[in-house]
């Protein structure tokens, strides 16, 4: 699953959201209990205006706790629907299950911006680069 994850991801870059969404349902369907996949799915199927996004993104937070890897994808589909209480909690799940993880800290940092708490969003971008030096690609 994780390859057909990174080939959609690659698709994504160029555009090509109808056929990274169908690697990705083949993703899903090899690893039904893996937020991963799901939660890419979500975003492709917003980006490519498709129906499913919202269900994949409750099948993900089904799950529990997200892994840091697919933290950001869940962050930034939940805030396409409006969810950023959603998205911070998701995230605190995540910090306090993985609190080694800069992925974690950098997605509740967009978090926290996203609610309007600069406060958090600055706290946890700190964290993100004293854990990982090379975060501040995505944090800038």
């Amino acid at each position: 699953a994780w390859i057909l994850v990174r080939r959609a991801h690659r698709l994504r870059l160029f555009g090509e959201f109808a056929r990274a969404a169908a690697l990705l349902d083949l993703a899903v369907r090899s690893r039904p209990r893996d937020a991963q996949p799901l939660v890419m799915r979500a975003n492709t199927r917003f980006l490519a205006g498709r129906p499913g996004g919202r269900e994949d993104v409750e099948a993900a937070l089904a799950l529990g706790t997200c892994p840091p890897s697919a933290l950001g994808d869940l962050v930034e589909a939940l805030q396409i629907l409006a969810r950023p209480v959603d998205a911070l909690m998701a995230c605190n799940a995540t910090v306090a299950m993985y609190p080694g993880s800069a992925f974690a800290f950098r997605a509740r940092a967009c978090a926290g911006l996203a609610l309007g708490r600069p406060d958090v969003g600055l706290a946890d971008a700190r964290r993100a680069l004293a854990l990982d030096p090379e975060a501040d690609a995505d944090l800038t």
